[in-house]
């Protein structure tokens, strides 16, 4: 199944259930215009650890797998321009040092998509014009925001 996402994450996410920690989020956020997705590995992990900078790119590192999953990173989207300078990404830790976090993230979209119309309807994924990201802390099951950022 085709999610509305970028085709970066597009096969490593989820829609937000109910059963999620994230299901407060989705209820105040998810629109037609905004979609949010749990991030999920191939292996069936749920849980990351988390690399950030300020360009800004977000990744999430599966720890059973070692794969690579790319949240978030303007130079991917339609209207996102490469960055001027690279920088070294920094791994997110809790304030009590944990490293592990479920992971979530919505993409804004100024079209509207219509699945109904599948490939036909010439919607763009990567045309994301506003991304953001939440992690939740596996230990104290905090959920914060890591990232909001309209697509330059």
């Amino acid at each position: 199944m085709r999610y509305c996402c970028p085709d970066h994450i597009n096969g490593n996410c989820m829609e937000v259930i109910d059963q999620s920690p994230f299901r407060e989020v989705r209820e105040k956020c998810a629109n037609k215009h905004h979609f949010l997705y749990q991030v999920k590995c191939e292996c069936g992990c749920y849980v990351f650890r988390v690399v950030c900078d300020k360009n800004p790119v977000v990744v999430a590192e599966c720890p059973n797998c070692g794969k690579k999953i790319t949240v978030f990173d303007q130079k991917e989207y339609t209207t996102g321009s490469e960055p001027d300078v690279q920088m070294h990404g920094i791994m997110l830790k809790s304030n009590s040092g944990n490293e592990l976090f479920e992971v979530c993230a919505m993409y804004e979209y100024a079209e509207e998509w219509k699945p109904e119309l599948g490939e036909e309807s010439g919607f763009d994924f990567n045309d994301v014009s506003w991304g953001t990201v939440w992690v939740m802390d596996e230990e104290s099951r905090k959920i914060s925001m890591v990232m909001d950022k309209e697509v330059e």
